[in-house]
């Protein structure tokens, strides 16, 4: 498809699954997360293929007068902030989230790389930064506001218990996304919600995600 949408459609395909299927075979998931990876890709795919259509139609349209208008209405269209941010989106496929799959707590979205630094050590940088094999558990606040000590013992609780699979920071930005927030290898929410919402969070890792180290 034009502007690239199969290519980073293929790549979106392949970071979603390549995770799940590390996990499965290192016994450290359920095999019923590979379930997952259908639920989030397949409507994805439908989406490229459904605006693939379309921008095809647009491009090939047999009437002049149609063509006409097409070609008057298409560089105002393409100069406003609203379209230009949707065209980005949809090429890139950034904007996708997954919202409605079995292991997905919250919208799912992709999350925002957004700068922030990590209380232990005072390091700043990316929170794309912190990601890698494994997923990443961020107590986030806002700077000089103090994360309850009911969280920091919960986050130390669960570095222990998966230790192999997920990697914990207090973290701290201007804009925090959550308190809590799960940020998977491929860059994406799996869990978000405030400090209260933490033994949702305990049922979310035991229930979907992972075996707990023995």
């Amino acid at each position: 498809p034009a502007g690239g949408q199969g290519m980073n459609t293929g790549l979106g395909d392949a970071w979603n699954l390549a995770w799940k299927l590390a996990l499965a075979c290192q016994e450290t998931a359920p095999r019923s997360l590979l379930l997952s990876y259908d639920a989030e890709r397949l409507p994805v795919a439908r989406a490229v293929v459904r605006e693939t259509n379309l921008l095809t139609r647009l491009a090939t349209l047999r009437y002049p007068f149609v063509r006409t208008l097409r070609d008057l209405m298409l560089p105002w269209l393409i100069t406003t902030e609203p379209t230009r941010a949707r065209l980005l989106e949809t090429f890139s496929q950034i904007g996708f989230g997954y919202a409605r799959s079995p292991i997905v707590v919250g919208d799912g979205r992709r999350a925002p790389n957004v700068r922030l630094r990590e209380r232990a050590s005072g390091m700043a940088g990316p929170l794309y930064g912190l990601l890698g094999t494994k997923h990443v558990l961020l107590l986030w606040a806002r700077p000089k506001e103090r994360i309850p000590e009911d969280a920091t013992v919960l986050a130390g609780a669960l570095a222990r218990r998966y230790g192999n699979v997920l990697s914990v920071y207090a973290v701290e930005s201007p804009s925090p996304i959550a308190p809590l927030v799960l940020v998977r290898p491929d860059g994406y929410l799996g869990f978000e919600g405030g400090h209260k919402d933490a033994r949702a969070l305990q049922d979310h890792l035991a229930r979907t995600f992972f075996v707990a180290e023995r």
